[in-house]
This record gives structure tokens, C-alpha cells and sequence, in this order.
């Protein structure tokens, strides 16, 4: 028998904070009045509804129906607004609240205490974590910082990509002990937290999970959805046909046929890719909730041989068959056999979901004490969306890929779009999308969806023409001193052509995303989340991507499909990503211009799957005077991975390739550009340049290195670059000392490994020095950082030598404090100065005149 679904599914969690406005988000298994409440200060619940021990009365409160998204899933966001005469919240200030459900708040409901495991039923013990007090301590409330009143005192957090079973512990929840170390001190609280994409991983989870998600999904919005199966077979048989979206026709570890050949996708991970809209409202409720955990699936569950006389023979044509690699034979039982021994990559998977599913619990209580903004990534629907014209084409004219997009973004809505910015969903094209998920989910009997789809699909973006009519999904957050403006990298993107040309990620409507500056309301910073890092290392942008690209196209020469029969032919620019900024250098350059109305920006990105920060130096003529330049400075600090680190393959590449250990030396990539062609360079009559920057030179506008120029290469006098600029990677400037203990290298010792009397001693500690540091901690933490993190971002103020205030930004990345370890350190310190024009601008550098090469007389 199935267990009762707990009244509160997941939540709450606090969405938005503003000085008169703080929403507070929670998704229910019961229609409710939920009502929310927010005192001042630290505050412990009462035994009386509504009250608190302190007395105090609250400063604040709001009620807000529930509404209706699927037969057991009743969503409110309550949007408790400070209207005059009273007092805004104050900036840098502590504030408590409680969520009353009907009669009972947050104590009633049993969330201010730990879970006590031994309340949990014995069946489902090995496959849940105990929830964790929201308030940190016994009956004590879950609270926030608003932000602060001066800008040295801002501090926030940022991560993304986390995925349920990568590898390493789960960074975000490391995020929640930095809360509960500094709980009663404001300055030193995050906060806010930006997910800044990937918040799941649609298509790449363990099967088990699926299973479980699977149960979810049937138990909160209905087991009688259905998804429009229209393919043909092998055979050439033509398929058109409503099948329901459960387990048995749509199989864990069979998925990847599904969504290559009926959806169009492109993603090398699809083998468990979520379908449904209830898979999707499944996933999230487990990534935030632990309490919605229940049993996992087994191989024997999920590894079965395939009936041709069941019910799902309708779409089994499409099914993926590992039996039939060559390791089975055709044989499913060789093929469970083998996922049942310890070491299998099956086991492996569930491993490593249970380090995720022990760190849910802290990821609950931390969404429930820091306002937490989100944005959609590629994962949150899936690997690749929106690539490239090539692609949308492919995936919009496929029915299934149409609701695939759909189901997914219906799911985002209900659980990261809407509560980013309340009031955009009040009105307009917004309200019409949750307004329409409740009429296709929200009736109470399936079968799913009920009715036409039509309107919701032209809202999304799959049909029809009219983007104008789609809804907002970027935001901004103001705060007294910063500005942060969260960007739409996804459904604004602007193609060239109907091939896999790299897009303009913004092309669409940049000016409403990204206002001309300068800021002129008193705030002093801005900030900008962009999911794809707007800058990244130079030499991994320009030659690491491009390479794998292009190895990746001469792998699969010739190759269609795999021993499974799915296709993995996928060319390099949809393997490897071929969208970012740097993808599109025109539109990078476009997006460069508007910044630069902006004195100093920085940029919050995550998606690569490393992290670092970076400084770039923009210089462009001034108007009055093209003798002189006018300055802006971009910072960009990458996140990524919370939770899904680059195989150790990766890195080993990094340092063997001598081109990508450029990053390593503090090398500084500068560009000159000029608005037309041909650029103004005279070069020496017998100097080699090669054939690409020769084309450079004659493209409009004209792009080009400023460094390794043959010599008497120059500039015609009076035609400086229109605008030029310099980019580097910032390092960890901290001695060893300074470091974590735990991370500091071994040191030499002098004693030991100098000693010229006693050589072969010295040798050996010598070498045994070198292998411990490549056994345990030979990684990058200066510059690029490739273990699961997360960011904190840290502001103030200092004074120069001159007396003059400048701001300077410490960018904190938390990662493992050892190997394979569940505990973080402070592993890397990146510090930057935001002001503008520090150093002059760039210009054009050349070679070192060779040395005569004398040779070797060879004799006549």
C-alpha cells in the first residue's frame, strides 16, 4: 500500500525579498488558505497558532489561496506586501516568519524539530534522510537578511549545475552550514542566493530515481498522463498515438531512442530523460524536499526482458535495447546480472544518489533562510535546448519534442519562474501560463491534458509565430545599492540561418533585458546573471571547445547508430556546446558595447562545469576626444558545478595540453578592434602573418589580437581602435600559509631533501613529496577550480593611497577540504579591484626580431 502524501510537498522557501515585499513559496498535497507572518529579529514559535514566544507582534502578514497545478499538487506563493504608512523592512536587518497552512503554522506541522528517524516506517529508512529543524534549533523560526543599506557590506551566494548523482558531495548544501554558523549575525549571513541554472538534470539521472520519480508523479498530478507518440518505425510503420506516461510503456534505461527519434533531442545522456509533466514536478519536489523520498528501483525492477504482446507494444519500436549490445548477447537477464554486482555502473549511480539524498535535508532548511533566485539553463529541460536554428527546427515540428519543451517549462513556471518576480505573473502573458497549466492539470480526472494545448504551446515558443505574446521569464532584483539584472540565455535567442550557426543568446530583445547604463538612481553597482559565462579563459574558449568540436566530428564520420540502436552521431557543435558567448563573437562584441554604458559590471555565470573569475579591461574612443579612451571593467565569477564535476580525464588534459596551461601563467588576452575594415595595420613587407589574421584585418568590424605581431608591425598614426580590451584570469593571491590546512601543499624540507651527504634519503623524501601532492591535492585551486563549489561574493569598500574609495570584490569559492570528503573549506580567494581604467589601455605588442640563424656550414 502506498503512503499517504505529506500536506506539504515542498517549501517553504523565501523567493523574493524587497523592502516592502517578501514572497514566500510552498507546494501543498491539499487545497489550503496559507497565510505568512514576519517578525523582526530572531524569533522562537510559540504554542499558540500565530504568536511567538518573545510576544512580539508581527510586523507583517498576508493570505493567499493555493492553486491548482495537477490532482494533488496545490502551489501558493504568498506575497506579503509593506504598504504605507508602515515602515519598510530595514536594509542588513533579520527577520523571522512562519507559514500557517489552514490552522497549523510551521511548529504544528512538525518542520521546526529534526525528523526523528525513528518516525520514519522501516520500509523506507534506507532510502530516506531525516528532515532537518528550519530554524536550526528546536521550535526557533526560519528567518533572512534583507540587504544591506551600504554596498561594502553586500555578500551573497551563487551556484548551478547540480545533478543528483555526480560525483563529490552536494555543494549547495555546504551553503546551509555557513547559515547556521553565523545565524544571529547579519553581515556575515548570505543575503540572497542565485541559482543561476541546471537547478535539475532532465535528462541525465540514475534509473533508480526514475522509479521513484515514476510513483511521484502518478501519486501528486495523476497516473493518466499522456504523451502524443507520432514516429515511424523501422518497419515503416506509421505511429500516431496517445500513450500514457508511466514506467511500463516508457521504460528506465530504454529512453534514449525516445527522445532522439520522436522528440528530435540531441542529448548523449537520455537513457532515463524525464517525459512527463508529473516527472518533472517529481523531480523537483526530491531535489528540495527529503521528505518526499520513497523506495528506489532495482535492476530487477527496471531491467526486464520486453513483451511484444503488452499493452506498451505501441511504442516499443522506439524503445532503446542495451540487451542487444555485445555484452549480452540480446540477453536482458546478462544484462540485469551484470547491474546487480557491486561494481556495476548501476550500484555506482545509487551510490552516489545517496550522498545527494544526504544532503537534501540541508538543502531544504537552506532554501527556507535566504531569499533564492533561480533561472532555467539547458538541463532544466534539456541537454542542448535551443542550440541552434538546426535544432529548433528538428525539435518544434516533432509533436512529442513540442510537449517535451512544454511539460518542462510548465514544471519551471510552477516551481522557479514564478516566484522570481511575483508581480510579473499578476498580469499579461505570465498569468496565462499558470492560468493554463491549471486548465490542462488542475481539473482532476485525466486523462492529461485536458483539452487543446495550442495556446499554451504558442506561449512557450513551440508553435506559431507571435514571441511577442510569450512570457517573461528574466527579472531584476534591486537592492539599495546594486542592481542585479538575470537574463533569458534560452527562449530570446536570436538565429542566423537555418543550420548550427552559434546564436545571439539575447538577439531578441537585449535592450529590455539590458537597459543602457549608467545606473542613475543612486545605486553604485551592477550586477548581471547570464547562465552562460559571458567570459571565460581565452585559450579554452578559442582552441579547447573549437578542437573537441571538431575531434568529436571525426570520431563520428560515418557512424549512425550504436550497438543499442541509438543514434550517437551528434556533431561536435551540439556535443560540445557550440551556443556560448564566445561561440558568437559579433553578438559578444554587441553585448560589450551596451555593458560598457556601465562604469564597472559584474557578471554571475555557472553551465562549464569549473569555476573562476575573471577581469575584463574595456576601452572605447572617447566621442569628444578619439584620442582618448573612456573605461568600464567586467568582472565574471563562475560557479559551476555545485554538483557535477568534469571527469579527472578532463583535467588531466588541461595540464598536459601546453596551449591550455596557458591559463596557468597569468597570461592576459587583449583584442584591438575597428568598427570597419580593413583595420589600419601596416605590416612589413617580409613579415609572416598568417592567413586568419589577414582575413581578420579585412572583416567588418575588424577584430584582432593585439599581442605576437612580426616586428614593424603598426597602426597608421590617427586611426587608434575604436574600442579595445584586455582579459585575464584572476589567481588565489594567498601564500600557503594562509590557506585552509587542509589544502596547503607539503612544503619542501630542507633538512631532508637537500642533503648532499646523504643523497638517496633525499631523493626519496623528494619523491614521496611529489606523490602525495599528485595523489591527493595536484588540482587547480588558484585559478580554475574543478570541484564541485559554491560561490560567495563579498563587497567593501577601501581607501587607496590618495585617500580615494575604491570597491573591491572577493569572490569565495567553497569546495571538498579533502578528497571524497562531505566537509568544505574557503579553497580559493579571488580579489579584484571594480574600478575602471586601472591599468592603460591595450596596444598593439609584436615579436622579439629574431635571432640570425648562423646554422652549420655544410661543405661543398
Amino acid at each position: 500500500m502506498t503512503d499517504p502524501l505529506d500536506l506539504v510537498l515542498a517549501g517553504p522557501i523565501i523567493r523574493r525579498v524587497e523592502p516592502r515585499l517578501v514572497a514566500i513559496w510552498v507546494a501543498l498535497s491539499q487545497t489550503a488558505l496559507v497565510s505568512v507572518r514576519v517578525w523582526h529579529g530572531l524569533q522562537t514559535a510559540s504554542a499558540t497558532v500565530d504568536e511567538v514566544a518573545s510576544g512580539q507582534q508581527p510586523i507583517a502578514d498576508a493570505v493567499a489561496a493555493t492553486r491548482r497545478f495537477g490532482e494533488n499538487l496545490h502551489v501558493a506563493l504568498v506575497v506579503v506586501k509593506i504598504e504605507p504608512p508602515k515602515a519598510p523592512l530595514e536594509p542588513g536587518t533579520l527577520y523571522s516568519y512562519d507559514v500557517n497552512v489552514g490552522l497549523r503554522g510551521l511548529k504544528q506541522l512538525g518542520m521546526l524539530r529534526d525528523e526523528n528517524p525513528g518516525d520514519i516506517p522501516d520500509e523506507l529508512k534506507p532510502f530516506r534522510a531525516p528532515a532537518l529543524a528550519l530554524g536550526y534549533v528546536e521550535d526557533r523560526l526560519p528567518s533572512f537578511v534583507t540587504p544591506p543599506a551600504t554596498i561594502d557590506d553586500t555578500h551573497f551566494a551563487h551556484c548551478s549545475c547540480r545533478k543528483s548523482h555526480g560525483p563529490g558531495y552536494d555543494a549547495l548544501a555546504w551553503l546551509d552550514k555557513e547559515i547556521e554558523d553565523n545565524l544571529a549575525t547579519p553581515r556575515l549571513r548570505p543575503q540572497q542566493l542565485f541559482m543561476t541554472g541546471d537547478q535539475i538534470y532532465a535528462d541525465d539521472l540514475p534509473p533508480s530515481l526514475l522509479a521513484m520519480l515514476g510513483d511521484i508523479a502518478a501519486r501528486v498530478i495523476g497516473d493518466d498522463e499522456q504523451l502524443h507518440v507520432v514516429g515511424k518505425t523501422a518497419a515503416g510503420n506509421a505511429v500516431d498515438a496517445q500513450v500514457t506516461a508511466n514506467l511500463d510503456n516508457f521504460p528506465a534505461l530504454r529512453r534514449h531512442k525516445v527522445v532522439i527519434e520522436l522528440a528530435g533531442y540531441t542529448t548523449g545522456d537520455g537513457e532515463n530523460h524525464l517525459l512527463s509533466y508529473g516527472e518533472y514536478v517529481a523531480m523537483y519536489l526530491a531535489v528540495w524536499n527529503p521528505r518526499i523520498w520513497g523506495r528506489l528501483g532495482t535492476p530487477d525492477d527496471l531491467m526486464r526482458p520486453i513483451d511484444p504482446n503488452a499493452a506498451s507494444a505501441t511504442v516499443q519500436p522506439f524503445w532503446g535495447r542495451p540487451e542487444d549490445n555485445k555484452k549480452y548477447g540480446g540477453d536482458a537477464g546478462r544484462w540485469r546480472d551484470a547491474a546487480r554486482l557491486p561494481g556495476s555502473g548501476f550500484n555506482g549511480m545509487d551510490r552516489e544518489l545517496a550522498i545527494f539524498r544526504a544532503g537534501v535535508p540541508h538543502v531544504a532548511r537552506l532554501l527556507a533562510n535566504v531569499a533564492t533566485y533561480m533561472v532555467f539553463d539547458d538541463h532544466d529541460v534539456t541537454d542542448d535546448w535551443n542550440i541552434s536554428k538546426k535544432w529548433v527546427n528538428r525539435c518544434y515540428t516533432k509533436p512529442m519534442g513540442r510537449q517535451l519543451i512544454r511539460n518542462a517549462l510548465m514544471a519551471y513556471a510552477v516551481f522557479q519562474g514564478w516566484g522570481n518576480d511575483p508581480k510579473t505573473f499578476e498580469s499579461g502573458s505570465n498569468l496565462n501560463f499558470l492560468n493554463e497549466i491549471t486548465r490542462l492539470y488542475g481539473g482532476g480526472q485525466g486523462p492529461y491534458p485536458n483539452g487543446s494545448t495550442d495556446f499554451i504551446d504558442t506561449l512557450v515558443g513551440t508553435s506559431g509565430t507571435d514571441f511577442t505574446i510569450q512570457p517573461t521569464w528574466k527579472y531584476s532584483v534591486p537592492s539599495p545599492t546594486t542592481l542585479m539584472l538575470v537574463l533569458d540565455t534560452r527562449t530570446r535567442r536570436k538565429f542566423e540561418g537555418q543550420s548550427y550557426l552559434p546564436p545571439d543568446l539575447v538577439g531578441l530583445d537585449r535592450d529590455r533585458q539590458i537597459p543602457a547604463g549608467p545606473l542613475s538612481d543612486g545605486r553604485e553597482l551592477l550586477f548581471m546573471v547570464s547562465a552562460a559565462p559571458v567570459l571565460g579563459p581565452d585559450t579554452i574558449d578559442r582552441l579547447g571547445w573549437p578542437i573537441a568540436q571538431l575531434a568529436i566530428d571525426a570520431v563520428h564520420t560515418g557512424k549512425g547508430l550504436d550497438g543499442s540502436g541509438v543514434q550517437t552521431a551528434n556533431v561536435g557543435v551540439e556535443k560540445y556546446d557550440n551556443e556560448g558567448w564566445s561561440s558568437n563573437e559579433l553578438a559578444r562584441e554587441v553585448l560589450f558595447q551596451r555593458l560598457a554604458t556601465y562604469p564597472s559590471v559584474v557578471m554571475l555565470g555557472g553551465d562549464v562545469h569549473f569555476s573562476c573569475s575573471l577581469a575584463l579591461d574595456y576601452y572605447r574612443k572617447d566621442k569628444a576626444d578619439p584620442n582618448k579612451t573612456r573605461a568600464s571593467r567586467f568582472v565574471e565569477l563562475t560557479s559551476s558545478p555545485a554538483r557535477n564535476s568534469f571527469k579527472a580525464v578532463v583535467k588531466l588534459l588541461v595540464r598536459q595540453n601546453p596551449f591550455l596551461q596557458v591559463v596557468e601563467t597569468g597570461f592576459a588576452f587583449a583584442q584591438l578592434a575597428w568598427a570597419e575594415g580593413p583595420a589600419p595595420i601596416t605590416l612589413p613587407a617580409d613579415g609572416f602573418v598568417s592567413p586568419g589574421r589577414r582575413s581578420r584585418i579585412r572583416r567588418s568590424p575588424a577584430l584582432l589580437p593585439a599581442n605576437d605581431w612580426p616586428p614593424d608591425t603598426g597602426v597608421q598614426p590617427g586611426k587608434p581602435p575604436d574600442w579595445r580590451w584586455r582579459l585575464r584570469v584572476l589567481r588565489d593571491p594567498r601564500h600557503e600559509a594562509e590557506l585552509p590546512t587542509s589544502l596547503r601543499q607539503p612544503q619542501l624540507d630542507a633538512a631532508q631533501e637537500l642533503d648532499v651527504n646523504d643523497a638517496l634519503p633525499a631523493y626519496r623524501a623528494v619523491a614521496m613529496r611529489q606523490q602525495t601532492m599528485a595523489a591527493t591535492r595536484f588540482d587547480f585551486l588558484r585559478e580554475m577550480v574543478f570541484h564541485n563549489t559554491v560561490g560567495l561574493v563579498r563587497i567593501r569598500k577601501q581607501l587607496d593611497a590618495d585617500n580615494n574609495s575604491h570597491l573591491e570584490l572577493t569572490h569565495v569559492l567553497l569546495s571538498e577540504d579533502a578528497p571524497d570528503s562531505v566537509s568544505y573549506a574557503e579553497g580559493t580567494h579571488h580579489v579584484v579591484d571594480l574600478t575602471p581604467g586601472i591599468e592603460p589601455p591595450p596596444e598593439l605588442e609584436t615579436r622579439e626580431p629574431a635571432e640570425p640563424d648562423v646554422g652549420t656550414v655544410v661543405q661543398p
